[in-house]
């Protein structure tokens, strides 16, 4: 894979990875305040547990790990059978991908803000909440760790999933080693 090709699959990973994070702002937003108006009165305490902001954060969260998830499987896959890629070029993208998310939060100052920049960070940053609700974690510290949790999980799966996929179809990097004996034995 050369440059050209790095750039674009960063960039293409990069929408992808926001928009997954809007996705999880409207399922846990919007979704779950839907169907807790649904949940009859006498079970009150559903419905609280369905409209709090960790619930629908970490709602939000396990949404956005599990598409993204399914697009970094399925990059394994491919990598794994064409051999163009591996693990490197992956977690470079996904630590730039953690720059991207985090170093806006530098900026964050709650005393000097707008309420029109709050509400941007506020939906950017909904899928981290739940640190912050669950256990009281400043907004930078939220959004480090939980965004950590959740490409980590990425490498994980696609750490995973190459290794399998390069174990069931030994076949297919034979040549590979068949080269190398070759060179050997010439030399």
């Amino acid at each position: 894979m050369d440059y050209t090709d790095s750039v674009k699959y960063f960039f293409f990973r990069l929408v992808l990875f926001v928009g997954t994070d809007a996705l999880g702002l409207v399922l846990g937003k919007v979704l779950l305040w839907c169907i807790s108006n649904f949940v009859p009165e006498a079970a009150m305490g559903l419905k609280n547990f369905l409209v709090s902001e960790a619930t629908g954060s970490a709602a939000a969260a396990l949404l956005m790990a599990f598409l993204l998830a399914l697009v970094f499987r399925d990059d394994a896959k491919k990598h794994a059978a064409y051999d163009d890629m591996d693990a490197v070029p992956v977690a470079i993208v996904l630590f730039l991908l953690l720059a991207f998310y985090f170093v806006p939060t530098i900026f964050y100052n709650p005393n000097d803000i707008t309420k029109s920049v709050s509400t941007l960070y506020y939906m950017f940053y909904y899928p981290t909440q739940w640190l912050t609700e669950l256990f009281g974690a400043a907004m930078k510290t939220a959004a480090a760790v939980g965004m950590t949790i959740i490409l980590a999980v990425q490498m994980a799966v696609y750490q995973a999933t190459y290794t399998a996929y390069k174990k069931k179809h030994p076949f297919l990097f034979k040549h590979d080693e068949m080269n190398e004996k070759e060179a050997s034995d010439m030399s």
